[in-house]
């Protein structure tokens, strides 16, 4: 009887081992292939509302050598109105210092008008990295909201905030 369950599971052990697959195709398709850009030293990160003509966004990009052209895409207000992605610029020399992307360039890419454009509105910048012939979607991405300005004289002063809820009566 010893012998029995030993072979057993011998036998079952074989089974197991050998029933493996080694060749799997993975649906999502190949991996480690693109290249993610690096976004820096991005100043101003967001549009001007009031001066939607000459407002503009300013970042670095940099990528690997085996890049020879990053392409950038331009959406907006992508969870309400959809996708709708459009090329608004592209760079071949890296590292590419001080791209501009004026809010004006976006709109006219999308074909809307500047005067559309409301407070709190978000213009999405993707960049596409092209390695040999095959292009890739990277995860850089920057979220550019058209935002009023900040300005120091409507901020000055002195500050009372009053909440029961909160057990705030005081100064801030």
């Amino acid at each position: 009887m010893k012998t029995f369950k030993i072979l057993t599971l011998l036998a079952a052990m074989v089974l197991t081992f050998s029933a493996c697959e080694t060749d799997v195709v993975d649906p999502a398709g190949l991996r480690n292939e693109g290249v993610i850009p690096t976004i820096s030293k991005l100043d101003p990160a967001s549009f001007d509302i009031n001066d939607p003509a000459n407002t503009f966004i300013k970042f670095d990009v940099d990528v690997t050598s085996a890049v020879s052209e990053v392409t950038y895409v331009v959406s907006y207000n992508y969870n309400e109105k959809g996708l709708l992605r459009v090329p608004v610029k592209n760079s071949t020399i890296f590292p590419a210092k001080d791209v501009i992307i004026y809010m004006h360039e976006a709109a006219a890419a999308l074909g809307m008008p500047l005067d559309s454009v409301n407070p709190g509105d978000v213009f999405t910048i993707e960049l596409l990295t092209k390695q040999g012939q095959k292009t890739y979607r990277s995860s850089a991405v920057i979220n550019a909201a058209a935002v009023c300005a900040y300005d120091p004289e409507m901020v000055s002063g002195a500050y009372k905030a009053v909440s029961s809820d909160w057990g705030v009566d005081g100064p801030i």
